[in-house]
């Protein structure tokens, strides 16, 4: 299930088994659990600085002109649609003690064919749930 709370932050809810990270009760950034959890979160959320620089502000200039709102938003959103993401540079910048989760820091890619990429930093969360599942929140995902 994925859950998006205002601007701010966006949450994913994953079951997925804990044991990738070597112990059951261990967190980790790179887990694919975790990086699936972002990717999935961010291509719900569609970062719009993110995608118009990957896309190019002179080709969005372009095809603004030329067309109507709804020709425009079209276009665009079959773009946004190609687009593949990417976690690199992943690294934990801090693990709460007391229940294990970590913060995590890591760049954030975005490709587009026929026009270009972008990276932008971002920040995510990592935290176990009662019942054994991961839950994941993004900071300041635009």
């Amino acid at each position: 299930m994925i859950k998006f709370f205002g601007a701010a932050f966006a949450v994913a809810t994953l079951g997925v088994a804990m044991t990738a990270c070597g112990q059951s009760n261990d967190l980790a950034c790179d887990s694919s659990g975790a990086t699936d959890a972002v990717i999935n979160i961010v291509k719900q959320k569609n970062p719009y600085e993110l995608l118009t620089t990957a896309i190019g502000s002179d080709n969005i200039d372009k095809q603004k002109s030329p067309w109507s709102s709804s020709e425009f938003y079209k276009w665009y959103n079959d773009i946004v649609a190609t687009a593949s993401y990417s976690l690199k540079t992943i690294r934990m910048e801090d693990r709460n003690a007391t229940t294990g989760a970590v913060t995590c820091a890591a760049k954030l890619g975005a490709d587009i064919p026929n026009y270009g990429g972008a990276e932008e930093d971002i920040e995510y969360k990592v935290e176990k749930t009662t019942d054994g599942n991961l839950y994941v929140t993004i900071q300041d995902l635009q």
